[in-house]
């Protein structure tokens, strides 16, 4: 049975194919605020209930340590177990917030695969149901499957090492130029009222960060290629997005536009931080099996395995209505932009408010109207 659906952006109207594209570049807009919204939330229990408590803890075994200058002696007992406390603390740390990723990331994968489902059905003129992926696979994409060469759980242990053996280097190096606390402290904590820029703990937090966001990202692709898998009676392969601006690596831009078949194929994250997405090419309604004419206006039917030219993020927000520019700047800036008083060649997901895992939810429903 044909349904009644006008695939038409900003007065233009889209083949299969190029809607899927749209709506795919627009979800990654509203995933990478998602994925803003989960660093604040991990890097702010971080912030609130370990690094300050780390630090205070640290900042009274320094003090009890007599010894400055040459004289100081690493392989005593005293230093090797304030190191060992540090370590010991700030691991369990790193395990609470990979937990609490963890949770976040299972509920949004399958978030993520219920609305690849729903994208997939509306695009096909005829009602269809197309299948989800097993609810229990997500919770092996979050535990067990690398990005970037490591699990999440083994990113966050990295971090804790990194950081122990980062504040044990800094606690030497103040130790023997004599400095006092409060000096070797600042070394670790950084500068300023709280915890301060620079120092080991801010790149911790940097850290924490990338890790974050790689992992959304990671998440998002491997839900919706398991979302393709399977449907592959449905979907014949899938194309790679890269965010075409003045930030692209040159390993995104170069697989930008490409397609692979499903499960195959260099995907994002592809570095830490990665913008990459991915968007699903449906087959030819003959390969689907079903009779409508490749031609036929009246289904949008114009797919015969075309797939949509590629565009820089800049060309394809100029293209979008107020409302989805008022989403991606705020409404200050798409007026400027509009009116060519900015340039976004240097483009970031500042501009818009973080979303939690429900707001996202509602605004994947309106890119299915």
């Amino acid at each position: 049975m044909a349904k009644e659906f006008e695939r038409v952006v900003a007065g233009a109207r889209l083949s299969a194919n190029e809607w899927l594209m749209d709506r795919a570049i627009r979800h990654a807009h509203h995933l990478r605020r998602f994925g803003s919204h989960e660093v604040n939330e991990i890097v702010g229990f971080l912030n609130r209930d370990v690094f300050p408590d780390l630090v205070g803890r640290l900042e009274a075994r320094i003090e009890r340590f007599p010894t400055r200058g040459m004289e100081v002696d690493f392989t005593t007992a005293r230093y090797q177990d304030m190191v060992a406390g540090f370590d010991a603390f700030l691991s369990e740390g790193m395990r609470d917030a990979r937990d609490m990723a963890s949770t976040d990331l299972i509920a949004f994968g399958k978030q993520e695969t219920a609305f690849t489902t729903s994208l997939i059905e509306t695009a096909i003129p005829v009602e269809i149901s197309a299948n989800l992926p097993a609810a229990s696979m997500m919770r092996s994409i979050v535990h067990s499957r690398p990005f970037n060469g490591d699990t999440l759980t083994g990113w966050f242990k990295n971090l804790a090492s990194s950081t122990s053996a980062k504040v044990d280097r800094e606690l030497r190096i103040g130790m023997m130029q004599g400095e006092t606390t409060g000096q070797i402290v600042q070394r670790i904590r950084g500068k300023g009222r709280g915890l301060g820029q620079g120092g080991v703990i801010n790149q911790t937090r940097r850290g924490t960060e990338a890790v974050v966001r790689s992992a959304t990202n990671h998440v998002g692709t491997q839900a919706r290629q398991s979302t393709y898998a399977e449907n592959d009676d449905l979907v014949k392969g899938w194309k790679f997005l890269a965010t075409l601006d003045a930030r692209t690596t040159l390993i995104c831009a170069s697989n930008d536009g490409k397609v692979f078949p499903i499960g195959e194929g260099p995907m994002p994250p592809l570095h830490m931080g990665c913008r990459s997405a991915d968007s699903p090419i449906l087959a030819s309604w003959q390969d689907i099996g079903l009779d409508i004419p490749e031609d036929d206006e009246g289904t949008r039917a114009s797919m015969d395995g075309e797939v949509p030219e590629t565009v820089t993020y800049s060309e394809w927000l100029k293209g979008q209505d107020v409302k989805t520019q008022q989403q991606v700047l705020g409404k200050r800036r798409a007026a400027m932009f509009r009116a060519g008083d900015i340039n976004i060649d240097r483009f970031t997901d500042d501009f818009g408010n973080t979303i939690n895992l429900d707001q996202l939810s509602d605004l994947e429903q309106a890119l299915l109207n």
